[in-house]
């Protein structure tokens, strides 16, 4: 990992060579490398090479920190089969793995604000953040029948998108400090 500072802007640059972070279904119906050992398949995690660069910076206008992260894997496994019987398995995605190339960003505003004293009693400023995230399948093919989750027969999508809000607010001296 890289990391240095550009005028008002903090940024790094890192490779990773590491274990998937979500598990894959080994199924012996459509064995990923080595048969599994279990019944109806191992729960594994491949190894995967991700390159990421994260940017970050205060701004005065709006009073807040904005960053960003970028991460490009290489071959992210994920479990195949939204129709089991396609493969003769009992469960969606058990009908094997196939390895994607998987773009995930996030964009995110930091901000602390007193409006939440006044509001609901909070003893000191509040902080609020709000993300974006999007994990993107650039070579995404609706044939590749990719499953979101191992037994859950959810279709994957080119684009899965996510925004969420935190606001945590500071109460008896900052020893209870709900979100």
């Amino acid at each position: 990992r890289w990391s240095a500072i550009a005028g008002d802007l903090n940024y790094s640059v890192a490779y990773l060579h590491v274990y998937n972070p979500d598990p894959v279904v080994n199924s012996p119906f459509n064995p990923y490398g080595q048969m599994p050992h279990g019944l109806l398949g191992d729960f594994i995690y491949p190894i995967v090479n991700v390159v990421g660069g994260s940017v970050s910076g205060y701004s005065s206008w709006a009073d807040a920190v904005f960053s960003s992260e970028v991460a490009y894997t290489f071959h992210k496994p994920y479990n195949v089969g939204t129709d089991p019987t396609t493969c003769g398995a009992p469960f969606p995605g058990f009908c094997g793995v196939i390895n994607k190339k998987t773009v995930r960003i996030m964009v995110r505003m930091d901000k602390q604000v007193s409006w939440p004293n006044a509001v609901f009693g909070a003893q000191r400023g509040s902080f609020l953040s709000f993300q974006f995230f999007d994990t993107w399948l650039p070579n995404f093919k609706k044939s590749d029948d990719i499953v979101d989750l191992a037994g859950y027969a959810a279709p994957k999508h080119q684009h899965n998108m996510i925004a969420t809000g935190i606001l945590g607010l500071n109460y008896m001296n900052s020893t209870i400090n709900p979100q």
